[in-house]
């Protein structure tokens, strides 16, 4: 007879211990797999964050630029038509006689940032890509536009703005646009408020020609 062997007892041991470290193993990859798909989902989060930043903002001051200023304008005109909620945009045209009628980008963006501040929290300020400035204003109509333009046009007036030469004032036009049931598009709404330009340079002529008649 064969005497069994003393390891006959053990000879599973060795093969139940290497199953056991290749779990452990296989864990340790899995865990370390997920660390860095975690990370890769981190980061591609936070480049699709800043994607949307840039997309949406001017890098100069923060503002909205005019991508989003029509696509804001856009979902304020479906909410007008859906809820009948007031709306309005305020463009904004600088000028300086005293820097031959333009006013350079580092100063728009300067003026930019102070109708920011003067604006509220609930409206968009934005700039333009041919160096206008415009403002959706929410729950406002003609009236709250104008009353806004009024107190903008005061606040750039009373402004002192410092150039290299010194300090200059800043002229303004305005283009104003509130929102009714027979603007049918954006395009459309951005006509109104540029047609409104023009009656804005007219006012300004009548009010200089009274100016010079009455100093006659």
């Amino acid at each position: 007879l064969m005497r069994p062997s003393r390891h006959a007892d053990n000879e599973g041991a060795p093969g139940q211990r290497r199953p056991e470290n290749a779990m452990r193993l296989l864990r340790a990859r899995h865990d370390h797999d997920c660390e860095w798909r975690l990370r890769a989902v981190t980061l591609e989060s936070e480049l699709e964050r800043l994607r949307t930043e840039l997309s949406i903002q001017d890098p100069g001051t923060g503002l909205c630029n005019e991508i989003y200023f029509l696509r804001e304008l856009g979902r304020a005109l479906s909410r007008a038509k859906r809820t009948g909620a007031p709306f309005s945009v305020v463009l904004i045209d600088l000028h300086s006689s005293s820097l031959g009628g333009v006013v350079p980008m580092a100063m728009v963006h300067k003026v930019a940032c102070q109708i920011a501040a003067f604006a509220r929290s609930e409206d968009t300020v934005a700039e333009m890509d041919d160096g206008r400035l415009s403002v959706i204003l929410a729950e406002a109509g003609e009236r709250g536009a104008q009353e806004f333009s009024r107190r903008l046009s005061r606040m750039l007036a009373a402004e002192h703005w410092p150039t290299g030469d010194g300090a200059i004032f800043l002229g303004v036009r305005l283009g104003v646009a509130a929102w009714s049931a027979e603007v049918a598009s954006v395009h459309a709404f951005l006509d109104q408020a540029l047609a409104d330009f023009s009656r804005f340079d007219e006012a300004i002529d009548a009010q200089r020609q009274r100016f010079g008649q009455a100093g006659s």
